[in-house]
């Protein structure tokens, strides 16, 4: 390695930083910052859109973010304005580049301080819009989001093609600052390159988990709770009030599972689940046992997956999934739609079954396999022994650290 490349400075920027919130591009930056921190770079990482205080736990953390009620006027201003640009639609993705502005001006200033050789960026947001660029600073960007995969599919309802479009121009701009791109799959690079202007170096490395952070959490004591025996198998559905996680499947996907074998089952919804759902859920057989605790924060979440059978996700649009990525590390095989970067994750048979994409009838069929103890533990040993192997935290770690090496 170069001469003082351990001692080179790095900054990340967040939207939010677990363990206070739950999400993938906010954990995946999590991840990334344990790698560098185990080795031995100065680190800090700043959010902009998480108002949690600084605390002793977390000292190289600087928490900004906008009042919520600031963000729902935002927000709600942007509707409006696309109600009357693009009549008829749903606008949400210009306006959470917006609201990191106020966050983005403090953080400048702390950012100037600590005087960073790197400084990593989400696309979600587009935080590099008002960040300033320091002289021999170089710039990351992850591409964990890109807006222009939600307009094509009608499923997610009518979106705004030109409320996406701005966004994808914000984000164009902050690409004029950065010096390289991260995609986190093969696909996340197929759509990045359909969607931007940037002319520099883009790479491949798929999403760090810190494996010992998994290893540390203890699992969740909650089957009691939900009137489950030990046997009694207990299904994880990642982010099940989403629409674009397949929100729309899961009443079918819980009824038709558990349809299969009418004997006391549980099921765990992750994530907000709006009132629809809830309505739907709340009337289920009493033999179907639901837990939804809403938005928890990122080590509540995986305490309660390792207590779970095995997990399932209708998802319908995925960059290089999370919540399937931990769930594997935790033991348990996932049953998804193969779309997006979902199949660079799973391999069929080995550590969960990929089914055709809105094909539920057959995500049952398949998930049904594994409430057979006979199949289901095996497949347990080999998924924790594929993802052990295939995403080990030293060889994606390597990825990373090579990276490093050559921007300097």
């Amino acid at each position: 390695m170069p001469s003082g490349f351990l001692n080179k400075r790095i900054a990340i920027l967040s939207p939010s930083f677990p363990p206070d919130e739950i999400g993938g591009i906010a954990t995946a930056h999590y991840h990334l910052y344990r790698l560098l921190k185990a080795n031995r770079f100065s680190v800090r990482v700043f959010t902009f859109d998480s108002r949690a205080n600084f605390t002793s736990a977390n000292p190289g953390v600087y928490y900004f973010g906008l009042h919520p009620l600031i963000k729902v006027i935002i927000k709600r201003a942007f509707n409006l304005l696309f109600k009357f640009l693009d009549p008829g639609t749903m606008a949400f993705q210009a306006s959470y580049c917006f609201i990191p502005i106020i966050p983005i001006l403090q953080i400048n200033y702390y950012l100037q301080k600590f005087k960073p050789d790197f400084v990593i960026l989400p696309d979600q947001g587009a935080p590099g819009l008002f960040l300033y660029k320091r002289k021999n600073t170089r710039w990351i960007l992850i591409s964990h989001n890109n807006p222009s995969r939600f307009t094509a599919d009608k499923r997610f309802g009518n979106i705004s093609v030109k409320d996406a479009r701005l966004a994808v121009y914000l984000e164009d701009l902050v690409l004029k600052k950065v010096d390289w791109v991260l995609c986190p799959s093969r696909y996340m690079k197929s759509v990045f390159h359909k969607t931007y202007l940037f002319s520099g170096p883009v790479t491949v490395i798929n999403n760090l988990i810190d494996i010992e952070t998994i290893q540390r959490i203890p699992a969740a004591t909650i089957k009691k709770k939900m009137d489950l025996a030990d046997n009694n198998p207990l299904i994880y559905i990642p982010s099940a009030g989403s629409e674009f996680k397949g929100a729309v499947y899961v009443p079918d996907l819980i009824m038709g599972l558990s349809s299969v074998k009418r004997n006391k089952m549980g099921f765990y919804l992750s994530g907000k689940i709006p009132q629809w759902l809830m309505e739907i859920i709340s009337n289920l057989p009493k033999y179907i046992k639901i837990y939804c605790p809403g938005q928890t924060d990122n080590f509540t979440n995986i305490s309660i997956v390792k207590t779970c059978s095995f997990g399932i996700t209708p998802t319908l649009a995925e960059n290089f999934s999370m919540a399937i990525l931990e769930a594997n590390f935790c033991g348990l095989p996932m049953v998804a739609f193969d779309t997006g970067g979902v199949p660079e994750i799973i391999k069929n048979k080995i550590n969960g079954f990929l089914v055709p994409r809105n094909h539920i009838s057959e995500l049952i069929s398949k998930s049904s396999l594994l409430l057979n103890p006979k199949i289901l533990k095996p497949m347990k040993i080999r998924t924790l022994k594929y993802v052990s192997g295939r995403f080990s935290t030293e060889a994606i770690s390597r990825d990373y650290l090579q990276l490093f090496k050559e921007k300097i």
